[in-house]
Protein backbone atom coordinates (compact mmCIF):
# COMPACT_ATOMS: atom_id res chain seq x y z
CA UNK A 1 0.00 0.00 0.00
CA UNK A 2 0.92 3.61 -0.33
CA UNK A 3 2.27 5.84 2.13
CA UNK A 4 -0.49 7.96 1.84
CA UNK A 5 -3.55 5.54 2.27
CA UNK A 6 -1.54 4.11 5.14
CA UNK A 7 -1.56 7.27 6.19
CA UNK A 8 -5.19 8.12 5.69
CA UNK A 9 -5.60 4.10 7.59
CA UNK A 10 -3.66 5.69 10.81
CA UNK A 11 -5.64 8.49 11.08
CA UNK A 12 -9.04 6.78 10.38
CA UNK A 13 -8.59 4.57 13.23
CA UNK A 14 -6.55 1.85 11.42
CA UNK A 15 -8.77 -1.46 9.95
CA UNK A 16 -9.96 -2.51 13.79
CA UNK A 17 -9.85 0.47 15.56
CA UNK A 18 -12.06 2.80 13.69
CA UNK A 19 -14.13 3.62 10.33
CA UNK A 20 -11.91 2.86 7.35
CA UNK A 21 -12.80 4.58 4.26
CA UNK A 22 -10.74 3.43 1.80
CA UNK A 23 -9.89 5.18 -1.96
CA UNK A 24 -12.00 5.95 -4.24
CA UNK A 25 -11.73 3.99 -7.10
CA UNK A 26 -13.18 6.23 -10.71
CA UNK A 27 -13.42 4.03 -13.85
CA UNK A 28 -10.34 3.90 -16.04
CA UNK A 29 -9.45 6.74 -18.78
CA UNK A 30 -10.04 3.99 -21.29
CA UNK A 31 -13.70 3.50 -19.96
CA UNK A 32 -14.46 6.63 -20.34
CA UNK A 33 -12.69 6.91 -23.71
CA UNK A 34 -14.98 4.23 -24.69
CA UNK A 35 -18.36 6.12 -23.44
CA UNK A 36 -17.07 8.91 -25.64
CA UNK A 37 -16.70 6.37 -29.02
CA UNK A 38 -20.22 5.31 -28.33
CA UNK A 39 -21.63 8.30 -28.10
CA UNK A 40 -19.78 10.31 -30.82
CA UNK A 41 -21.41 6.99 -32.70
CA UNK A 42 -24.35 7.21 -31.38
CA UNK A 43 -25.45 11.52 -31.71
CA UNK A 44 -23.60 11.33 -35.47
CA UNK A 45 -23.03 13.78 -37.39
CA UNK A 46 -25.94 16.38 -35.74
CA UNK A 47 -23.34 18.76 -33.72
CA UNK A 48 -20.22 17.99 -31.67
CA UNK A 49 -20.19 19.36 -28.50
CA UNK A 50 -19.43 18.10 -24.90
CA UNK A 51 -22.95 18.49 -23.70
CA UNK A 52 -25.02 17.14 -26.49
CA UNK A 53 -22.35 14.10 -26.69
CA UNK A 54 -22.92 13.52 -22.67
CA UNK A 55 -26.41 13.39 -22.73
CA UNK A 56 -26.76 13.82 -19.43
CA UNK A 57 -24.98 16.22 -16.68
CA UNK A 58 -23.42 13.11 -15.34
CA UNK A 59 -22.17 12.16 -19.40
CA UNK A 60 -21.20 15.87 -19.56
CA UNK A 61 -19.10 15.61 -16.62
CA UNK A 62 -17.46 12.20 -17.52
CA UNK A 63 -16.55 13.49 -21.26
CA UNK A 64 -15.00 16.73 -19.80
CA UNK A 65 -12.62 14.39 -17.06
CA UNK A 66 -12.03 11.89 -19.84
CA UNK A 67 -10.35 14.92 -21.51
CA UNK A 68 -9.14 16.60 -19.33
CA UNK A 69 -6.89 13.75 -17.78
CA UNK A 70 -3.17 14.02 -18.15
CA UNK A 71 -3.05 11.00 -19.04
CA UNK A 72 -4.90 11.01 -22.25
CA UNK A 73 -3.57 13.05 -25.28
CA UNK A 74 -4.52 13.76 -29.05
CA UNK A 75 -1.99 11.87 -30.01
CA UNK A 76 -2.63 8.44 -28.34
CA UNK A 77 -6.82 8.87 -29.53
CA UNK A 78 -5.96 9.68 -33.22
CA UNK A 79 -3.22 6.34 -32.54
CA UNK A 80 -5.78 4.20 -31.24
CA UNK A 81 -8.63 5.22 -34.18
CA UNK A 82 -6.41 4.36 -36.51
CA UNK A 83 -4.95 1.02 -35.26
CA UNK A 84 -9.11 -0.14 -35.47
CA UNK A 85 -9.03 1.58 -38.82
CA UNK A 86 -6.15 -0.32 -40.25
CA UNK A 87 -7.45 -3.67 -38.50
CA UNK A 88 -10.89 -3.03 -40.12
CA UNK A 89 -9.57 -1.90 -44.04
CA UNK A 90 -6.85 -5.52 -43.90
CA UNK A 91 -8.48 -7.19 -47.41
CA UNK A 92 -10.49 -4.52 -48.79
CA UNK A 93 -10.20 -1.86 -51.14
CA UNK A 94 -9.83 1.59 -49.50
CA UNK A 95 -10.07 5.08 -50.18
CA UNK A 96 -8.79 7.42 -48.54
CA UNK A 97 -9.86 10.66 -47.89
CA UNK A 98 -9.04 13.70 -46.83
CA UNK A 99 -10.46 17.43 -46.23
CA UNK A 100 -9.77 19.95 -43.88
CA UNK A 101 -12.33 21.67 -41.61
CA UNK A 102 -12.47 24.74 -39.15
CA UNK A 103 -13.23 23.54 -35.59
CA UNK A 104 -13.55 27.15 -34.27
CA UNK A 105 -12.94 30.45 -36.03
CA UNK A 106 -11.97 34.33 -34.97
CA UNK A 107 -13.05 37.38 -36.28
CA UNK A 108 -9.81 38.33 -37.04
CA UNK A 109 -8.85 35.43 -39.18
CA UNK A 110 -7.26 32.82 -36.29
CA UNK A 111 -8.45 29.77 -35.83
CA UNK A 112 -8.17 26.14 -35.42
CA UNK A 113 -8.29 23.73 -37.88
CA UNK A 114 -8.68 19.57 -38.32
CA UNK A 115 -7.36 18.27 -40.95
CA UNK A 116 -8.53 14.42 -40.97
CA UNK A 117 -8.25 11.60 -43.56
CA UNK A 118 -10.90 8.93 -43.15
CA UNK A 119 -10.81 5.67 -44.66
CA UNK A 120 -13.97 4.05 -47.10
CA UNK A 121 -14.48 0.44 -48.18
CA UNK A 122 -14.79 1.16 -52.02
CA UNK A 123 -17.14 -1.20 -53.04
CA UNK A 124 -19.90 -0.69 -50.26
CA UNK A 125 -18.99 3.17 -49.65
CA UNK A 126 -19.37 2.30 -45.67
CA UNK A 127 -16.66 4.47 -43.26
CA UNK A 128 -14.11 2.30 -42.12
CA UNK A 129 -12.35 4.65 -39.19
CA UNK A 130 -9.60 7.58 -39.04
CA UNK A 131 -6.97 6.50 -40.42
CA UNK A 132 -4.82 9.77 -39.50
CA UNK A 133 -5.65 13.62 -38.03
CA UNK A 134 -3.72 16.93 -37.14
CA UNK A 135 -4.90 20.05 -35.61
CA UNK A 136 -3.71 23.30 -37.25
CA UNK A 137 -3.26 26.68 -36.03
CA UNK A 138 -4.07 29.34 -38.69
CA UNK A 139 -3.20 32.81 -37.78
CA UNK A 140 -5.13 35.67 -39.64
CA UNK A 141 -3.20 37.81 -41.99
CA UNK A 142 -3.76 41.79 -42.55
CA UNK A 143 -5.80 42.30 -45.13
CA UNK A 144 -4.18 43.99 -48.15
CA UNK A 145 -4.69 47.93 -48.66
CA UNK A 146 -7.15 48.71 -51.24
CA UNK A 147 -6.52 50.92 -54.23
CA UNK A 148 -8.41 54.33 -54.13
CA UNK A 149 -8.85 56.32 -56.90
Amino acid sequence: MSDSLMASIRFWGGFDGGTFLGPVWRPAAGKRGVFLHERLVAVGCRGVSVRRLGGCRAGEIRITRFLRNPAVSLEEMVETAAARTSRRVAGRHVLAIQDTTTVRAEAKGRCIALHPVIALDAVEGALLGLVDARFFLRHGSTAAARKTK
